[in-house]
């Protein structure tokens, strides 16, 4: 694992679902770009063979098929029929892995990432990713051919990667390498083969695996919130089986993952030309997926039977996968008092336990604890399956890793994940992960308080008192392993929205029985309860009967197999019945021991095979326990006679070809075919044509076809009728502009075309011609000579204007004044005034006769002494007539001095003179009373009135001036003329 820095992290647009909140999409890769060009249409890019890139395709399946099969088998050995059942061959099929595409192209999707899928793809079908289907991610594009996920051809055709990349073999995220040929690499130096075969020990190499079982998450920097995973930079893992396996004992032993997930068995890997073997490689690749190979047999019913071998060949897997082992418990136990002891799980597998894709894959412990047969006392870890439910109790000891999103929490988002919340795995024998924290556990300490690790766990269990008084206590452990959870079945099914197969999936679930957990291993331990009574003889039921403090002791001891595989075992272990396992057979070596346990030595050691072709020897295999020697042939120069002269393990290769004729004629023939040298005959020749061909094979291309020729006058050009195998072109030159010059240089076909026009000069009475062009000669032009301008609708004095400056004429007055010229298109102009019109107040002489507003009269207003007289019409403006101010009345003076329009009203008579008073008419004082107080009511009601009244008392003058206003009125503007 290389770390990088940590990255700036954005917020990108969230559909639904997912639910999260996405932190920043990570974009680059955790290797290193090499200086290879990305498949254009690839989301991501990673080194390694390209898309589209082989010149020789992966070939079928069945292509293969059609030789490597068993014949007869007393059971299933060859690659074919072992491999057809695998979830290799199934790997594009996986109903749970489709499903799990599904949500994935949708969280590409929602970061930005468009056929995200495709990177899946890679591992899951190379065949279809090398060939450019992997396009849409969907899977939609695949062939059936493609659905047969890792095939042979894939398999056998890998490199290391040292041919292009120095530093390979990569590993991770399918960085693979195809090698571009038609020979297949294989385990063996002596095989034999109808196609070209060749030793290549990387078919052996842990690291071939690595490739595609170590996937980081392309579009995540793993991130957690705790030390030591908090912005570690390095992508996301999704699963790390294959760093898991480096950091163990087992690499450092030479076994690899191929020594543990190929079963051998005698046989013939094909059915033709391949010789009989004692360990034929089963290519049965089990793992502990059991689940899924049930729901391939209801999708493919014709392949029952192929699932049913590799289903057999998985429960084998996983019964070897771990031991378990009860410890702590005693011999004797008080029927009244709590059981304390442990169940130690170790692990036996290369890589933690479980490992793989981690999605919904757990293990877990089963324990009862039961009197006889009396039903159980305690129980822990139960499943209950017609819910599909892990009953979780406060003791249940449980195996698994769950990913997420840092600072959310776990989700199955595997495209979004970036943080581990949990992973109780069991680390694999002598675990160092050497700082790759991606490996660390997560939830449980596996340290063994010396800087090691430890590869078994020690789950603790307390269990109540038995509660009774006599009777043998019997604990019962078992090792169950799952690989589909209600949880994330139904998580398929709910969080789809693209395509229905988180459905389809969710049915096969159903329909094969709910994924119920597999039993890995089992062990019984017992106890006596103190007080139940001592038996005479010891029995084998891992029970102390005898009372003497030992269990099952005096059974002795079992043996079984012969040579290498010799084994002994005590007759009574664990209070279970002898069982004697033999070691596993080897390889026969030449070494004076029955490695393969048949008891014989060293036989049917086949010989030793040195060299290649003619060179090709063989030798005794092992003399007295010591390897034989074998000594190759010298090679010769390579003849054409069907043989490998120059033992290179090619026949009749570098002999070259023979060729003859030339140009189309020409022909190349293999000098040797068969054995035999080949004859060249030339081809027919033809009609020379153009196609950068020499179609009458005389030696020269596209010779005697001609020109072309185009254009006019100066753009006149000719071309070949053949340029580059291809018709010519002929292209005019580009007209210019036609000069007087005898030369055709626009290109009409007219020569000095429109220059033999007049030629102009000089302006107004000026104005002279004269020929533009004469005989390619060009003319000059001379204007006339100015005069003065006359009225004449002529430009006499040539300067570009007729008749200026004569003058204008003025006549009329007022409204009625006009001015024109005297002069207007060459005619003189006499000058008319307008017509008058009536007097209106403007300010403007509209009757024309030299005054202004003359005539208007004036306006009158009030009565008495507030009459006043104005002016009709004042500078132009409407004048308006206010009335003079009342004042009161004064005797005498004649004048009606209130405005009221009587005169001296109110007023007593002489004191010598008498009233005379009508009896039938109002008295006068009282009437004058009255018209005093209601003149004193105004003046209360008005005492500015009154005040401006006697204000004005003191001149008469002033108190009968006119008031002068100007009456509001538009002015008329003066009529044109």
């Amino acid at each position: 694992m290389t770390g990088r820095p940590p990255i700036p992290r954005r917020r990108p647009p969230q559909p639904a679902p997912p639910p999260r909140a996405a932190r920043g999409l990570w974009v680059a890769l955790w290797v290193a770009l090499a200086p290879w060009a990305a498949h254009a249409e690839e989301p991501f890019f990673a080194p390694g063979t390209q898309p589209e890139t082989l010149t020789l395709p992966l070939e079928p399946t069945a292509t293969c098929l059609l030789c490597h099969r068993d014949v007869d088998p007393p059971e299933r050995v060859a690659p074919g029929d072992t491999w057809r059942g695998s979830m290799m061959a199934n790997s594009a099929r996986d109903p749970v892995f489709l499903a799990a595409l599904a949500i994935a192209n949708q969280d590409f999707a929602a970061l930005g990432v468009q056929d995200g899928g495709s990177f899946c793809l890679r591992c899951h079908t190379p065949s279809g990713w090398l060939a450019g289907r992997s396009v849409p991610g969907d899977a939609s594009a695949l062939t059936d051919d493609d659905r047969n996920g890792v095939s042979c051809a894939f398999c056998h055709r890998l490199d290391a990667g040292t041919h292009e990349d120095p530093a390979g073999p990569l590993v991770g995220n399918g960085q693979y390498y195809v090698a571009d040929t038609d020979t297949y690499r294989g385990p063996r130096q002596d095989a034999q083969s109808r196609h070209f075969v060749e030793y290549d020990p990387f078919i052996e190499d842990g690291a071939l695996c690595g490739a595609c079982h170590s996937v980081s998450n392309p579009a995540w920097a793993h991130r957690d919130t705790t030390p030591p995973y908090a912005e570690l930079g390095a992508m996301a893992p999704e699963q790390r089986t294959f760093e898991e396996w480096r950091a163990s004992a087992f690499d450092d032993e030479g076994t690899t993952c191929q020594h543990c997930h190929f079963s051998r068995a005698p046989g013939r890997a094909a059915s033709e030309v391949a010789p009989d073997r004692p360990d034929v490689r089963r290519h049965d690749l089990a793992g502990g997926n059991v689940w899924a190979l049930d729901a391939l047999t209801l999708m493919f019913p014709d392949f029952a039977a192929d699932y049913a071998y590799t289903r057999a060949r998985t429960l084998e897997t996983l019964a070897s996968a771990a031991d378990l082992e009860v410890r702590g418990l005693p011999v004797e136990v008080d029927g009244g008092a709590p059981l304390a002891f442990e169940v130690r799980v170790t692990n036996r597998t290369g890589h933690k336990l479980p490992t793989g894709y981690p999605e919904g894959r757990r293990m877990w412990i089963e324990v009862t604890a039961q009197v006889d047969d009396q039903p159980p006392f305690f129980v822990s870890g139960h499943y209950d399956p017609v819910e599909a439910e892990l009953d979780e109790d406060a003791q249940v000891r449980l195996y698994a890793m769950h990913a997420g999103v840092a600072d959310e929490g776990p989700t199955f988002h595997l495209v979004l994940n970036d943080a581990i919340f949990l992973d109780t795995r069991i680390p694999p024998r002598g675990f160092d992960p050497a700082g790759a924290v991606d490996l660390l556990p997560v939830g449980r300490d596996y340290g063994d308080g010396a800087g090691g690790w430890r590869h078994w766990d020690d789950a603790p269990f307390a269990a109540p008192a038995p509660g009774a008084a006599q009777g043998v206590v019997t604990i019962t452990a078992r090792l169950l392993y799952q690989t589909m959870t209600r949880d994330y079945i139904e998580w398929l099914r709910d969080t789809n929205h693209s395509n229905q197969a988180g459905q389809a999936v969710y049915d096969l679930w159903v329909a094969a029985g709910r994924a119920p957990p597999v039993e890995m291993a089992r062990v019984v331990a017992r106890a006596r309860i103190a007080g139940t009574p001592c038996a005479p003889d010891e029995v084998c039921n891992g029970v102390d009967d005898d009372c003497d403090g030992t269990v099952d002791e005096g059974f002795g001891v079992v043996s079984c197999g012969t040579g290498a595989c010799y084994a002994e075992a005590p007759a009574c272990q664990g209070g279970e019945a002898p069982v004697c396992t033999p070691g596993a057979p080897g390889d026969e070596i030449c070494d004076g021991e029955d490695d393969d346990c048949d008891g014989a030595v060293d036989e049917a050691l086949p010989p030793i095979v040195c060299g290649r072709g003619e060179c090709r020897r063989t030798a005794v295999a092992c003399v007295d326990g010591a390897p034989g020697v074998c000594q190759p042939g010298a090679p010769a120069e390579d003849v054409c006679n069907s043989r490998d002269d120059d033992c290179d393990g090619r026949i009749d290769e570098a002999l070259g070809v023979v060729t003859c004729g030339q140009g189309v004629c020409a022909r190349s023939v293999p000098a040797c075919a068969a054995g035999a040298p080949v004859p060249c005959n030339p081809g027919p020749a033809s009609a020379e044509a153009c196609n950068r061909l020499d179609d009458d094979c005389d030696g020269e291309t596209d010779e005697g076809l001609g020109t072309l020729t185009c254009g006019v006058g100066a753009c006149a050009r000719t071309a070949p009728a053949c340029d580059g195998g291809a018709a010519g072109v002929c292209v005019p030159g580009a007209a210019g502009n036609e000069t007087c010059d005898g030369e055709d240089e626009d290109c009409d076909g007219r020569v000095d075309e429109n220059l033999d026009a007049e030629l102009t000069c000089g302006v107004g009475a000026c104005a002279r011609t004269a020929r533009a062009c004469a005989e390619g000669t060009p003319g000059a032009c001379t204007p006339g000579m100015p005069a003065m301008e006359t009225c004449n609708d002529v430009d006499d004095d040539c300067d570009g204007e007729i008749d200026e400056d004569l003058g204008a004429a003025t006549c009329g007055v007022g409204a009625c004044l006009r001015t024109v010229a005297e002069c207007v298109d060459g005619v003189p102009l006499g000058c008319v005034p307008g017509d008058p019109t009536d007097e209106t107040c403007d300010g403007t002489d509209q009757d024309c006769d030299g005054e202004t507003d003359e005539g208007l009269g004036a306006e009158s207003c009030g009565v008495g002494a507030c009459a006043r007289t104005v002016p009709a019409c004042v500078d132009g403006a409407p004048m308006a007539c206010e009335p003079g101010s009342p004042t009161d009345e004064t005797c005498g003076d004649g004048a009606d001095d209130d405005c009221d329009g009587q005169v001296d009203e109110g007023c007593q008579p002489d004191a010598d003179a008498a009233p005379t008073v009508d009896a039938g008419a109002p008295d006068a004082a009282p009437r004058r009373t009255r018209a005093l107080a209601g003149r004193r009511a105004r003046r209360r009601r008005a005492p500015g009135r009154g005040a401006r009244r006697r204000r004005g008392r003191g001149d008469p003058a002033r108190r009968r001036a006119p008031r002068l206003t100007r009456r509001a009125a538009p002015r008329t503007p003066p009529r044109p003329g």
